[in-house]
């Protein structure tokens, strides 16, 4: 049977509890549909389709508590930013009534931080290149804020840790992967190096240091592929290093985590494949994630 995965899906991915892993793609009729681990991997069939998007919409997903609470965030046939919620059963969020138009190109991504929660979403707006937040504070969805300029449809990540800080990653004009930062007010951050033109970029934090790793297709010098970019109190920024593992051209990727630490990054190896690959001590090939 011919896979149903979209070539060029995005993915998004979420850890909790300890540990339940949840996986989301685009199939080629525009359904979106989760793939689970719970002990072995399962899912990813139609019948776990959720909701339909644009075709090729970016996806980003968060999670928080242990009961789980889920948002995965999409692109619906308009170009609106919508809400898809899981708090014990599936249905439409609120985010979609605020009729927040992205530019087709656009990437988007989310966090989350609090039990209340507190959620950022980042995106850009139809022929702006500015990169835009819009915020949950616990009860309603804020006035957009505006960060900084970046190239039509880069790469996005962001990670939330403290109480509260935030990192945004994004490519710039000539191609270096670089870093917005909120501790107080936004600034600019790092930047990380050279990335190839167009990279996806994902990113994941743990411990209260923070430790960070950033990932994506860094010109290293070192070949071709995913490479690591990784920060530490006291060390800074080092990398990137060998290539991890070699996408399809036009892959995005997703990252989750846990512990200290487990990684797991999924993307499309093969056009019919979405590939995990796992950080468990040392790196190595993980699972293929059911999308059928």
């Amino acid at each position: 049977m011919p896979s149903a995965l979209s070539q060029n899906s995005s993915t998004a991915a979420v850890a909790f509890g300890s540990v339940h892993l949840r996986v989301y793609f685009q199939d080629n009729e525009g359904y979106v549909r989760e793939s689970q681990w719970d002990g072995s991997w399962t899912g990813g069939s139609e019948k776990n389709r959720l909701f339909r998007a644009k075709q090729n919409t970016p996806l980003a997903a968060i999670t928080w508590g242990s009961t789980p609470h889920i948002r995965v965030y999409y692109v619906d046939n308009n170009n609106i930013l919508q809400e898809h919620c899981w708090d014990g059963q599936w249905a439409n969020g609120s985010l979609g009534s605020k009729n927040i138009k992205v530019d087709y190109r656009s990437k988007i991504a989310a966090c989350s931080w609090s039990a209340t929660p507190q959620i950022r979403i980042y995106y850009q707006a139809p022929y702006d290149e500015n990169i835009r937040e819009g915020g949950w504070d616990g009860k309603k969805w804020e006035a957009e804020t505006t960060l900084v300029k970046a190239p039509l449809g880069t790469g996005l990540a962001v990670i939330a840790f403290g109480n509260v800080h935030l990192r945004v990653y994004y490519q710039d004009q000539i191609r270096k992967v670089r870093e917005h930062a909120w501790d107080g007010k936004w600034a600019s951050g790092a930047t990380l190096g050279e990335a190839t033109a167009g990279t996806a970029i994902t990113a994941t934090t743990w411990a209260s240091g923070p430790e960070i790793r950033v990932y994506c297709e860094f010109s290293s010098g070192n070949g071709t592929g995913i490479c690591e970019m990784g920060y530490g109190a006291g060390r800074g920024w080092s990398g990137p290093g060998q290539p991890l593992t070699t996408p399809l051209t036009g892959t995005s990727m997703s990252i989750c985590s846990w512990g200290n630490i487990q990684i797991r990054f999924y993307y499309q190896k093969e056009a019919s494949q979405v590939q995990e690959y796992a950080w468990s001590g040392k790196w190595a090939q993980g699972a293929v994630i059911p999308t059928e």
